[in-house]
């Protein structure tokens, strides 16, 4: 779990950070009982991480979970758990950071296989995009 002291830290070494969505979203009860809402709260703090200005990017490394990046993105807005339950609402993120979230791991994702950083990835004007 990210404590304060550590984000300053991550900012100066330009790390960028890849929460995993599914993990958040699948936050059962037993971890609210077993941990305590505060310290649900605190887990995937998306929006500390941006005002700390530091890049996070979505996505997935296990093929099992749902590949729907909408899926994600809604998860990141809503902040609702498999339970329903919306835990740490101060972290959600906007529609708009929620997509850049998703492109971004989609962008590094890429920027590694196919070396297309300067042309692909980017949502900005004149860049072509990649497909979730």
């Amino acid at each position: 779990m990210l404590q304060p002291e550590h984000y300053d830290r991550i900012k100066r070494l330009g790390v960028m950070i890849h929460p995993q969505t599914w993990h958040f979203y699948n936050l059962r009860r037993n971890f609210l009982n077993n941990y305590g809402r505060e310290y649900a709260d605190m887990s995937h703090p998306y929006r500390t991480i941006l005002q700390h200005g530091i890049h996070i990017a979505g996505g997935t490394d296990w093929s099992l979970e749902p590949r729907d990046q909408f899926f994600y993105m809604w998860v990141a807005i809503t902040r609702k758990t498999i339970d329903g339950e919306v835990v740490g609402a101060d972290q959600k993120l906007t529609r708009e950071e929620a997509l850049r979230f998703q492109a971004s791991a989609v962008r590094a994702k890429n920027r590694a296989t196919q070396a297309e950083e300067t042309q692909r990835g980017l949502l900005q004007h004149r860049r072509r995009s990649h497909t979730f």
